[in-house]
């Protein structure tokens, strides 16, 4: 949205640099690890992680940048003990998030640029529903955002996809179809599925191509990024 980086809470006061494993959402990880296991040694680690994240997002009363907006892990923990301050982090990103919260002055969403962003955005909003906030207008805005850029993609292909920032945007439809079976989401999904396939698996080494800017080469840490969309 503008802001500067450096005016924004850093995370690494709390939880660490981008290189370390809360980002992502490092306590939704060790949450499903710990539960598709039923080992709960993992859950110390999700407990680390969501209290570290937690604390970052409530320094920022929630207005941190766009590309750092992780909801599930606190929905996760607020699901499992109960813990309000989980549940409160979520609303408060929700209200505080950029693309959340002013979407009507953004009219840049509508730029793949900043998918990541408001791929986060949506799920956030969505996170934030789910935990009780009455629906909202920004998430059918958002919505929209993310089928402009996968049609801006793999539809008129007036612009590069980067399938790995394609593989978020694809869950979050599909968190948006579980909570709405908007008809619009399976044709797209089905469209997406079939043009990564065809234009970006390589299958020399069996995974996906990552792709940003001039930079192309097949990185299969990123595979399991589309799980969801083709166990879908």
């Amino acid at each position: 949205g503008g802001t500067p980086l450096a005016n924004f809470p850093q995370p690494e006061a709390v939880v660490g640099n981008e290189a370390y494993a809360w980002y992502y959402d490092g306590s939704r990880v060790y949450e499903q690890i710990g539960k598709i296991l039923d080992d709960r040694s993992y859950l110390t680690c999700a407990e680390m992680f969501n209290n570290g994240y937690r604390q970052y997002v409530e320094n920022g009363k929630g207005a941190i940048p766009g590309w750092r907006y992780f909801p599930q892990g606190l929905a996760m923990n607020y699901a499992r003990t109960g813990n309000e301050l989980s549940k409160a982090a979520v609303m408060m990103m929700a209200d505080g998030s950029t693309g959340a919260q002013d979407t009507s002055v953004h009219a840049n969403m509508i730029d793949p640029n900043y998918a990541r962003e408001v791929a986060y955005a949506t799920q956030t909003v969505i996170a934030a529903q789910r935990l009780g906030r009455a629906k909202s207008w920004k998430l059918s805005f958002l919505v929209d955002c993310v089928l402009s850029h996968l049609e801006q993609w793999f539809v008129q292909r007036t612009m590069k996809a980067q399938p790995f920032i394609t593989a978020l945007s694809v869950e979050a439809l599909i968190e948006y179809y579980d909570l709405t079976q908007d008809p619009r989401v399976p044709g797209m999904l089905k469209t997406v599925a079939d043009e990564l396939w065809a234009r970006y698996w390589d299958p020399v080494s069996k995974s996906f191509w990552y792709v940003d800017g001039s930079a192309q080469y097949p990185s299969n840490d990123t595979n399991l990024l589309f799980a969801p969309l083709y166990g879908w």
